[in-house]
């Protein structure tokens, strides 16, 4: 199967990926019963939703792709005529008037940000599929990853991944790296420059970045950028190709539940203070 963004989050995509990975490492029986028996199908949450539509948008490069597409639901009583049309159209396109004056606003904002030029004036590909075969113990497996943005410049690629947030997450760059941490974010990139390595041979430079953006109406959609540093990045490919070879080999789909021989004691208040002190210092500005 080739693998396409339209058939990369099907089951007939075998491949692992960050996010399957993720899954195992949470429960065994979970990723059972997503990713091979299907009985227990992804829920895609508001956010989630929002941040696919928002991909969507930034890989058209322009609103008219949004008010095409998608469309702004309505009550019979407020507008009869609309509300029957609408009958016509495919739910999930249809959506609230303030999650659609929402992505409206930060896809707005992305094209109107001078980063942004960097996509237009270069050959850069969004929602790029890559999957490719790897081995560990003479067990042979395939791996893939879905990068929002890849551009490649002679032997130098630009490894770009979108992400939607709420404001506390970027708060400082600290909150972010934190984030990143928590979500799996940087092992996510590692496996991305990982994949562009093995399939564009002739590319000797990666760098990969970060372009963040709040969905905090409040404080009008702010944008953040990030270039990753390679320490942030060191080990986690082969972490990720690890746990890619235990489900491989993986008999069992059982999770080991806790006793209460497995209980963590709770830190004390002073050191859970002195933990919010680092975790909140800002780093210096930027020049």
């Amino acid at each position: 199967m080739e693998l396409t963004n339209e058939n990369y989050h099907s089951r007939e995509n075998t491949a692992i990926s960050n996010s399957k990975a993720n899954t195992y490492l949470k429960s065994k029986e979970l990723y059972y019963k997503r990713y091979i028996t299907g009985e227990q199908p992804f829920d895609e949450t508001p956010s989630i939703q929002l941040g696919k539509i928002v991909d969507e948008v930034v890989e058209a490069g322009n609103l008219e792709y949004f008010k095409n597409v998608y469309h702004v639901s309505v009550k019979k009583k407020d507008d009869e005529h609309e509300f029957n049309r609408l009958k016509s159209i495919d739910p999930s396109n249809i959506l609230s008037p303030d999650v659609y004056s929402k992505i409206e606003s930060i896809c707005d904002r992305i094209f109107r940000s001078p980063f942004f030029d960097f996509y237009r004036e270069n050959d850069t590909k969004f929602q790029v599929p890559i999957r490719v075969k790897r081995s560990k113990n003479k067990k042979e497996f395939e791996i893939c990853g879905l990068l929002d943005a890849l551009t490649i410049i002679g032997d130098t690629a630009y490894i770009d991944d979108l992400k939607t947030t709420n404001a506390g997450s970027i708060r400082t760059p600290q909150a972010w790296a934190y984030h990143c941490n928590d979500y799996g974010y940087f092992k996510q990139m590692a496996l991305y420059r990982e994949l562009v390595r093995i399939k564009y041979t002739q590319v000797k430079n990666i760098y990969c970045r970060h372009f963040v953006v709040s969905t905090a109406k409040s404080d009008n959609y702010p944008i953040e950028l990030y270039t990753i540093p390679e320490n942030l990045l060191k080990g986690l490919y082969t972490e990720f190709l690890n746990v890619a070879y235990q489900i491989t080999v993986e008999a069992e789909w059982e999770d080991n539940l806790p006793d209460w021989s497995d209980a963590i004691e709770i830190p004390d208040v002073l050191t859970l203070k002195e933990f919010e002190a680092i975790k909140n210092k800002p780093l210096k500005k930027r020049k």
